[in-house]
């Protein structure tokens, strides 16, 4: 059993009162179900967890599938080249042109695709993305530890322990807006970078 998740196993039972076992039972897959579903909360609302994925341009290709499962805000965006990528809304994207005599100058993000204008006319020119996940890739259980960051343990117990008694949905509240200032305070990509979109 991972002891991350057998903590927090252990944990919720005795908030709850009841008896800290190893014992795997229906309780115990309610207690994982519920994590699971909590994790999701706390990853969508708080932004605790940044995914970083890149991009390659291929000469004349526009479209491009973000290779991530889940994400729910791209936070950044840095072209390899000199020069920023301006973000465009989708309505009006289609005004720009997609030819021109030199690297990408505008993006449009729609439906898990990031567009680029005008076209890129170089290979492997790479674009760096940092967004934060929306939900669980794999499910908390036994063997898996959450994927939510250790920090939210406390935050992801109380969850836990409110789907199953009411007397604990203020704690996790504002244990969830606790996470959420931590969250925007570890390192990450430059703190200056600002999206326009």
């Amino acid at each position: 059993m991972n002891q991350r998740s057998h903590r927090i196993i252990t944990e919720v039972r005795l908030k709850l009162g009841e008896i800290a076992t190893d014992q795997i039972g229906s309780k115990n897959t309610l207690i994982y179900d519920r994590a699971n579903m909590i994790q999701d909360e706390i990853l969508r609302e708080t932004k605790c967890n940044e995914l970083e994925f890149f991009i390659y341009t291929i000469n004349g290709v526009e479209e491009y599938d973000l290779n991530v499962e889940s994400y729910n805000y791209v936070k950044s965006i840095d072209p390899s080249w000199n020069g920023p990528l301006i973000y465009i809304n989708p309505q009006q994207f289609e005004q720009y042109s997609k030819t021109g005599s030199g690297r990408p100058n505008y993006f449009t993000l729609y439906d898990k695709k990031i567009r680029l204008r005008p076209n890129p006319i170089i290979d492997d020119d790479e674009i760096h993305i940092w967004a934060y996940q929306e939900s669980v890739f794999i499910p908390m259980d036994d063997d898996i530890p959450p994927e939510i960051p250790t920090y939210a343990d406390k935050c992801l117990i109380l969850g836990i322990c409110s789907e199953f008694d009411p007397e604990y949905l203020e704690l996790f509240e504002n244990a969830k807006n606790k996470v959420a200032i931590n969250a925007h305070n570890k390192i990450g990509p430059p703190k200056t970078a600002t999206p326009n979109w």
